[in-house]
């Protein structure tokens, strides 16, 4: 007497089903990675006179205010490699918004910056104290700098220049 057997083909009895795995990779001991790249950027670095790529990439993206892009550049490289360096060595970014608008205030600063170096002050300070002096508003001193009211009244408040008028 045949039995008939739910699977299709008649052999579902003899297909065994994968074991479940969670498709992680777990590495242990003293694994590092080695990539081409990186090690052409930790030659860079050490040419700067630092010796770790993955401290100088912490300290220079903190400094720069999380911005991969200026990292990148002065690195000549890209910033997905920088990203992945950093995340191999451990370095704690934030990402989405908050990131993007730290980088984008870096951004702006090193912006107004030029601007007041190519207008001949020492520092943003001076440039602001004698705008203020000549009573300039904030629109035209935000049309000096090529920025908006926002961009010049937080600057005001970072050098605490008090408006006068």
């Amino acid at each position: 007497m045949p039995v008939a057997l739910g699977g299709g083909t008649g052999n579902a009895w003899a297909k065994t089903q994968p074991a479940e795995t969670d498709r992680g990779l777990v590495l242990s001991g003293g694994f590092a990675v080695d990539v081409p790249r990186w090690r052409a950027l930790a030659r860079r670095v050490r040419a700067l006179g630092v010796a770790g790529l993955g401290a100088y990439l912490a300290a220079r993206y903190a400094q720069d205010g999380g911005s991969l892009a200026a990292v990148a550049a002065e690195l000549a490289t890209s910033t997905h490699t920088i990203g992945a360096v950093l995340d191999a060595c451990g370095v704690a970014r934030e990402r989405g918004p908050a990131a993007r608008g730290r980088s984008r205030r870096a951004a702006t600063d090193r912006l107004v910056a030029a601007r007041v170096a190519a207008l001949g002050f020492a520092d943003v300070g001076a440039w602001l104290a004698d705008r203020d002096a000549r009573g300039w508003s904030i629109p035209r001193l935000g049309a000096e700098l090529g920025v908006g009211r926002r961009v010049v009244r937080r600057v005001l408040g970072e050098w605490q220049v008090t408006r006068s008028g």
